[in-house]
C-alpha cells in the first residue's frame, strides 16, 4: 500500500490478530481484515475487521494515521465483543 511504513510489522500484528480471535471465537470463524488509505484526507487510513461465524457479523471499522495503533484498537473491539 503506498505511504505505508512497517509494512511487515503490521502484517506480523495482523496474522497474530487473527489467530487471537480465531482462538477466542473459534476456529471455524472467517475472520476479513481491510486496510486502505482514506479518499478524503491523505495521511489517514480506515482499518476494518468483519469476524463472521458467530450467528451475528462483528463489523469494526476505525481510521487513523497510524495503522499499527488503529489496528490495536480494532483487534481491541472485536474481541470485547466477541466476549
Amino acid at each position: 500500500i503506498r505511504g505505508l511504513s512497517q509494512t511487515e510489522a503490521i502484517k506480523q500484528y495482523a496474522d497474530h490478530a487473527v489467530k487471537e480471535i480465531k482462538a477466542a471465537a473459534g476456529w471455524d470463524t472467517d475472520v476479513q481484515l481491510t486496510i486502505e488509505p482514506e479518499a478524503k484526507d491523505k495521511g489517514l487510513f480506515l482499518v476494518s475487521m468483519s469476524v463472521f461465524g458467530l450467528g451475528e457479523p462483528i463489523v469494526i471499522k476505525k481510521d487513523g494515521k497510524q495503522v499499527l495503533s488503529v489496528l490495536r484498537k480494532v483487534r481491541k473491539a472485536v474481541l470485547r465483543q466477541i466476549y
